[in-house]
């Protein structure tokens, strides 16, 4: 097999910095567009988009997370009289915790809302009281969300095609014969991270920096407090098995749909364990991160929150995942020293779409 370094952009093919163009291009369309941060939040989307740089796995466990808990919460509320046409956007705004009480006061949770749902329609059905809920009315309708969503179709559009691109370019390749690069591997790898999240998010109302804020109603305190007093006997004797609050109870389904996620994503980088690398120990950096970064992954995910509060802490499993994904990073970037020649030939079709890089 021909091996050669810096290869300069030819008239046909593609040369090393186009690869690179391209791979970091991707990246960055993909999880710029993709990255839904939530209204109250405690750092910038840059710093975001440093952290998912780093563990990109987090974007669609976050996602997935949500989407789940918007659900639930639209099927709660949907189960209520009054509330038959509130949307998953709407969940989603919530979740996201998008919405507060007038005058800066607490953020409305899911578990607030469906709290306050359920106590105005049992003081309308049982003692014809107004007031002390929370009616859907009250609540900031899809077209008013739309206005404070920042959102860009042109963005997601021009990501997405980025990224279609970049996945097509890859498989034509694997099935022409082709090799990948390792930073191609990696960039996959991100890919499938951002466009899960992103159909995760499909929904969901993005970058809503200022909350909206709902006025609740208050009734005649003496009549408001029997009311709740008669609300709490009954919610206590009819639901005394049921969870404080089903809309973000832990789900088995979401944990196991992001352990999908973290094997796919470990999985994409197994694939290259056969690759020339420049060098046996890079070779063998490669394969032992690639292997080792799903059980890291999985004790986060499962032990994380047992973690902290016993014994032991995440404290060197976290920058573990951090290391294993920068050794990957750098593997994958000195790698371009010594390849295949091959690598730098194209398919014939891949000129035909509308992308950046070759």
């Amino acid at each position: 097999m021909e091996m050669v370094g810096f290869v300069p952009e030819p008239n046909c093919g593609r040369g090393t910095l186009s690869i690179i163009w391209a791979c970091l291009t991707t990246i960055m369309f993909v999880v710029w567009t993709a990255i839904h941060l939530d209204s109250q939040r405690s750092m910038s989307r840059v710093m975001w988009g440093f952290f998912i740089f780093f563990v990109p796995e987090a974007m669609p466990a976050t996602a997935i997370d949500q989407l789940i808990k918007a659900i639930r919460l639209q099927k709660r509320l949907r189960a209520l009289r009054d509330w038959k046409s509130w949307t998953l956007k709407q969940s989603f705004l919530i979740v996201k915790r998008g919405v507060r009480e007038l005058g800066g006061g607490e953020v409305l949770t899911a578990c607030r809302l469906v709290e306050l749902a359920e106590q105005q329609q049992y003081m309308e059905e049982n003692h014809g009281a107004h007031g002390g809920g929370i009616h859907m009315g009250m609540l900031p309708s899809d077209d008013a969300i739309d206005l404070r969503s920042k959102k860009s179709w042109f963005e997601k559009m021009l990501a997405g095609g980025q990224a279609l691109w970049f996945c097509a370019n890859v498989v034509s390749r694997l099935a022409s014969g082709y090799p990948v690069t390792p930073l191609e591997d990696t960039t996959i790898a991100y890919t499938f991270c951002g466009l899960i999240a992103s159909v995760a998010w499909l929904r969901c109302p993005q970058d809503i920096e200022d909350p909206f804020e709902v006025d609740l109603e208050v009734a005649d305190d003496a009549a408001i407090a029997a009311v709740e007093c008669s609300y709490s006997t009954a919610q206590d004797s009819s639901s005394s098995s049921r969870t404080s609050c089903p809309v973000t109870a832990p789900n088995g389904l979401m944990m196991g749909m992001v352990c999908v996620v973290l094997g796919l994503f470990a999985a994409v980088h197994i694939a290259a364990w056969d690759y020339p690398f420049p060098s046996a120990a890079e070779a063998w950096v490669w394969r032992c991160c690639s292997v080792a970064m799903l059980p890291l992954g999985l004790l986060i995910l499962f032990y994380g929150d047992r973690c902290r509060s016993k014994h032991w802490s995440l404290a060197w499993t976290a920058p573990g995942l951090v290391l294993v994904r920068l050794a990957l990073l750098t593997v994958a970037a000195t790698s371009f020293r010594r390849m295949p020649l091959s690598v730098f030939d194209t398919p014939d079709w891949s000129g035909y779409w509308g992308h950046v890089g070759k």
